[in-house]
């Protein structure tokens, strides 16, 4: 809306009869009332599309610091139950609006607690110095109402265009103008007039006698818009201007009491500049209650406003000024009885994104309500490459968890995490991935694209929550990767995990609060052989036990993979394989979280006496036994064993036999004597270029008994780490 109030008036005013063409002085209606009320419409433009809340008209506002107590002549007014702005008190913190009594004045009930007066702005109708000004409240949250000093500052003032108003509206020629407008530009239904005890100037009126647009006796201008002219349907009573279709179905408008609204109904939501520790930040309130942080002091935010769902902002990026903004609509279709959302990250390369795991199996929402994701899917990046920015239309909601054109990881963690007796009743698991198929960990690090859309995912999720009234945890994240490093040494791929899972730490507090650290879940690689430069050995799935042993309550090894079967390339997973693959990674993590933390079944101990090896295990399900499985993972010779020695007499493995409950022995062909160096390894090599999978790819047959199920009834025994262990 530009001139459309000034062209209104060139219209309506245009001259009159060449006999008495000045009558009333159309130059005078055009420069005067046209070019005022433009500049006042312009004013109440920019309050609409700010964080104010506007309250309704007061009757008066002081003018010196007044007894808060019975009635009493104000700006020249006598009160008598009146709406009174008060702004002048020698004890800032009784400012407010009030309510005259013969008593104690009490605070009105639209403006008696901190998230009411907030940005509140009000007209004030009457008084000798304050009619037709508009104030509004400029002290920023936190507010204690009645010990935090409240400030009231003048932003319009309307007492000008009123006086002007009210001399032509008195002139009878121009009252006679008014009439002949009404009666023959504006026909109203059954002779019913416009102008009435609410409206004192009339612009535009519907053939029904309804007004579109005009300027109360309050002095407040009003008006209509419409998407789909012609036809500019009525205000109705509640709102201070609204844009509907032609239909009259609202768009959006701006309500007396709630403030922006919208096809989906009123959206209350202020929001707010502060400085929290030096650094300016922005936050929202929600439905009057909820404070929710918008930005995180991670740069200066400021200049805060609201277009349509959005709250808008500017930050200061490195002194670069760059114009943001963030949806607060906050759909989402978790249940009622929700109160916490639970967050895991799903982080990696191709097997974390579901690469060729297709067609998808788990199609329809594995826990309604309770399992959910972003709006786009599983793998928030849709259907662009994770090498670029998440764009905002990904995230706008939260929705149920399902996969749909393949088959990624996340569907059946978040089906694991709200098993019964899982998570909380009143708690839901949030699972989004933001791995990039082919991407080394150099790719995917912090300072990267991929990590940066996996921070602002867990932020944007932290601000949706919040929105929604809900406790927010983010403390896990899925990591499968490791395929395209390959050539690293176990220091190195180690080193790679430790550092993940520090930055992790560091960069999720900032919108979580809570200093502590990320748990970190990786698995093993298992089809190296297939992969690159297809070695028949690799460090990796060492180092990625290792971290897990090193660093624990910090770094997790789930499972190796060489008991799920792949696609025909032999390096990606079937969609069954890829949802088995989410199962173990959602036990794992559940468990945790229950106060178990979750260990592999790996090789704790190998003892060598004589021509005698004794293996202890440990991890998996402690409460049952170990067992060899030739049939779930065929036999690659030895059961996926090997001797390593360095001097001494060379042996070879002649038998494996189980000796207790999680006890292996393994016999040599005689006394190695007393070589330098002496190691087991199980699954450590295969054959290069062989593909990876159950019968094909660098694995053994060793695995505990454990009775859980993923939700395809496919069995979830723990199958023994790869591993090269020293014998002692």
């Amino acid at each position: 809306m530009a001139d459309e109030v000034r062209n209104a008036f060139d219209t309506v005013y245009s001259d009159g009869p060449s006999s008495n063409p000045d009558e009333p002085s159309k130059a005078e209606i055009r420069s005067v009332l046209g070019g005022t009320i433009q500049t006042e419409v312009d004013k109440l433009r920019g309050l609409i599309t700010s964080s104010t809340q506007w309250k309704p008209p007061v009757d008066l506002a002081t003018t010196a610091n007044v007894a808060l107590s019975g009635e009493q002549t104000i700006d020249g007014v006598q009160t008598s139950g009146s709406d009174v702005l008060v702004k002048n008190q020698a004890a800032p913190a009784q400012n407010g609006i009030y309510t005259t009594a013969a008593g104690t004045w009490e605070r009105r009930a639209d403006a008696n607690d901190a998230s009411e007066i907030v940005g509140a702005a009000v007209f004030i109708r009457s008084g000798t110095v304050n009619a037709g000004k508009q104030f509004v409240c400029g002290t920023p949250a936190p507010i204690t109402i009645g010990s935090t000093a409240l400030t009231f500052t003048e932003i319009a003032d309307q007492s000008a265009l009123n006086a002007t108003l009210a001399e032509k509206a008195d002139e009878v020629p121009f009252a006679d103008f008014l009439r002949e407008s009404r009666e023959n530009l504006f026909p109203a239904a059954d002779g019913q007039g416009m102008m009435d005890e609410y409206w004192q100037t009339v612009f535009l009126a519907a053939a029904d006698g309804s007004v579109n647009a005009g300027i109360t006796r309050d002095g407040v201008a009003r008006f209509a818009s419409t998407l789909e002219a012609p036809g500019i349907p009525a205000l109705l009573d509640d709102y201070l201007w609204v844009v509907v279709t032609e239909a009259n179905d609202l768009v959006f408008g701006y309500h007396f009491e709630n403030g922006w609204v919208d096809a989906l109904g009123a959206l209350d939501v202020q929001a707010f500049d502060r400085v929290v520790s030096s650094v300016s930040r922005v936050f929202a309130v929600k439905d009057g209650e909820t404070v929710v942080p918008i930005t995180f002091g991670e740069n200066n935010a400021f200049a805060v406003g609201k277009a349509g769902s959005d709250i808008t902002y500017v930050e200061d990026i490195a002194g670069t000024l760059t114009a943001e903004r963030e949806d607060v609509s906050a759909e989402t279709s978790l249940l009622d009885t929700v109160s916490t959302v639970i967050y895991h990250a799903l982080h990696g390369q191709s097997l974390s994104d579901g690469t060729s795991s297709t067609p998808a199996i788990s199609t329809s929402a594995v826990r309604p309500g309770r399992a959910v994701m972003f709006n786009v899917g599983p793998a928030v990046r849709g259907n662009l490459d994770a090498n670029v920015e998440t764009p905002r239309e990904n995230r706008l909601s939260i929705i149920d968890l399902k996969e749909s054109s393949r088959e990624t990881p996340a569907s059946q963690i978040g089906y694991e995490l709200t098993q019964v007796g899982a998570l909380p009743a009143t708690s839901a698991a949030m699972v989004v991935g933001t791995g990039r198929s082919g991407t080394a960990y150099a790719g995917l690090k912090k300072g990267t694209q991929p990590y940066a859309n996996l921070i602002s995912s867990i932020r944007r999720a932290r601000i949706m929550a919040g929105l929604n009234g809900l406790v927010y945890e983010a403390k896990t994240v899925s990591f499968i990767q490791g395929e395209d490093n390959i050539s690293d040494s176990l220091a190195t791929y180690q080193g790679h995990l430790e550092e993940l899972q520090a930055d992790l730490s560091g960069d999720v507090a900032i919108y979580t609060g809570v200093v502590g650290d990320v748990l970190l879940f990786v698995d093993q690689i298992s089809n190296w052989t297939k992969y690159g430069a297809m070695p028949p050995t690799s460090d990796v799935p060492l180092a990625q036990l290792q971290a897990a042993l090193a660093s624990p309550g910090k770094i997790f090894c789930v499972c190796p993979k060489y008991f799920l079967s792949t696609v025909s390339d032999g390096i990606h997973l079937t969609a069954q394989s890829s949802a088995r693959l989410g199962a173990y990674h959602g036990r794992a993590v559940r468990q945790t979280l229950a106060g178990t933390p979750w260990l592999p079944l790996h090789i704790s101990s190998a003892v060598r006496s004589g021509a005698t090896i004794v293996l202890t295990y440990a991890g998996g399900d402690p409460s049952t036994d170990i067992s060899i499985d030739t049939t779930l993972v065929s036999n690659p010779g030895s059961n996926g064993f090997e001797w390593v020695q360095v001097g001494g007499a060379a042996q070879t493995i002649t038998s494996i036999t189980k000796t207790g409950v999680r006890q292996l022995t393994i016999g040599l062909s005689g006394d190695p004597g007393a070589p330098s160096s002496q190691q087991i390894g199980y699954a450590r090599t295969g054959l290069s270029g062989a593909n990876g999978g159950p019968t094909t790819g660098p694995r053994g047959n060793i695995r505990d008994n454990s009775t859980d199920t993923t939700a395809y009834g496919d069995p979830m025994h723990n199958w023994a780490c790869h591993q090269l262990i020293n014998v002692s």
